[in-house]
């Protein structure tokens, strides 16, 4: 099978042409035939001259299937990957409140690809399916039931990276070494995950994405109470705060400019006691996600660090990592600065293993597709 898959961003439309069989597998992933990226503007017009970029520079070339990232759904989808169909449409459309970049950016990336390409099939691929393995005590809010028996629960995100990440932990360390893991996806979006055996039983983000530990420009977990202060006092209005704890919090918010870390790392250097706060609430939540993660799991194995910062930010790792030698969790700093893709970076034989990976959520989604069947 030969697959287009198509990672429809809040800026950006990137795109992978891969090819898939049988024997593959999560762990192995293949180089894809060909690659881009077309950045937009934040309008359905801007993603369908993205899609219609992308297509004439893939050419002639190729492939069988599409297969589209949806990242916000309104309940637990029910397999990792279906047809796009009216019902997905509409799944999506009734989530748009919750995720309304990446979800109006699907939705004309399909659009845009039914316009250019009608006979091909085409697929939705869940961030979230990983996670629907999540224990009910684990998945229910502490509200009335009536939410969870209408849908509202926990849902999870970054489930493509955290499945390939599983698999290529137990492929460089052994199943049993990889029992009890914990990945820290950290981006511009984090969040972290247990997984015991390869199977998803906790994560720190929630219903929508905004949920967890701190993050570059999102709040992370907030005092519900904090939310509604914040509406009554009239201090912002709903589509206001959302911006706020969306864009306008997290590392950015707190330092006071730039969420990039590279940015907030030199501003603290120079002196800058806001910058200092940012990196430290940011590497304190992550810290103690780790710990209560590691309770969820009764115990840790191995931590793997992945995403744009994790794979790439050795201070960040470093900085994250101080704090756990409880854990057994102890760097090697010479180690942890060359880093790189399935860098071992513990500090010896008697520590945890620490890995470091390169995520692959395009081949994972490649897989999903070949999994739920071939409609070529």
């Amino acid at each position: 099978m030969r697959i287009l898959a198509l990672n429809a961003g809040s800026r950006s439309v990137k795109a992978q042409l891969l090819e898939v069989d049988a024997a593959s597998r999560p762990e192995a992933p293949q180089a894809p035939a060909w690659s881009g990226e077309r950045l937009y503007r934040d309008d359905s017009t801007g993603v369908a001259q993205a899609v219609r970029g992308l297509l004439a520079d893939l050419g002639a070339m190729r492939f069988d299937v599409a297969a589209h990232r949806v990242v916000q759904t309104a309940t637990v989808p029910r397999a990792a990957a279906v047809p796009f169909d009216a019902s997905l449409t509409a799944d999506i459309e009734a989530a748009m409140g919750l995720a309304p970049l990446h979800s109006r950016a699907v939705l004309a990336t399909k659009a845009a690809f039914d316009a250019e390409r009608p006979a091909v099939a085409q697929f939705g691929v869940f961030d979230s399916a990983f996670h629907r393995t999540i224990p009910e005590r684990a998945a229910v809010f502490s509200g009335p039931y009536a939410w969870y028996e209408s849908g509202l629960r926990k849902i999870g995100y970054h489930g493509l990276s955290y499945a390939y990440c599983a698999a290529r932990a137990r492929a460089e360390l052994g199943t049993a070494a990889s029992e009890r893991l914990i990945c820290a996806h950290l981006g511009g979006g984090c969040s972290l995950a247990a997984i015991a055996g390869g199977v998803s039983i906790e994560t720190t983000m929630g219903y929508t994405p905004l949920d967890g530990v701190t993050m570059v420009s999102r709040s992370g977990s907030l005092d519900p109470g904090l939310v509604l202060h914040l509406l009554r006092s009239g201090r912002y209005s709903l589509d206001e705060l959302d911006r706020v704890l969306n864009e306008d919090s997290g590392v950015r918010g707190l330092a006071g400019d730039s969420g990039d870390l590279r940015d907030v790392r030199a501003a603290a250097k120079s002196g800058s006691a806001r910058a200092l706060l940012a990196l430290d609430v940011f590497t304190y939540r992550i810290r103690c996600a780790i710990g209560a993660l590691s309770a969820a799991l009764g115990g840790l194995d191995a931590l793997a660090f992945t995403g744009g910062i994790g794979q790439h930010d050795a201070e960040t790792r470093a900085e994250i990592c101080a704090g756990l030698g409880y854990l057994g969790i102890v760097l090697d700093p010479t180690r942890n600065t060359a880093g790189g893709d399935g860098a071992r970076i513990e500090a010896s034989a008697r520590s945890m293993p620490v890995l470091v990976l390169q995520t692959h959520e395009e081949w994972i989604m490649a897989l999903a597709v070949r999994d739920a069947g071939n409609p070529a």
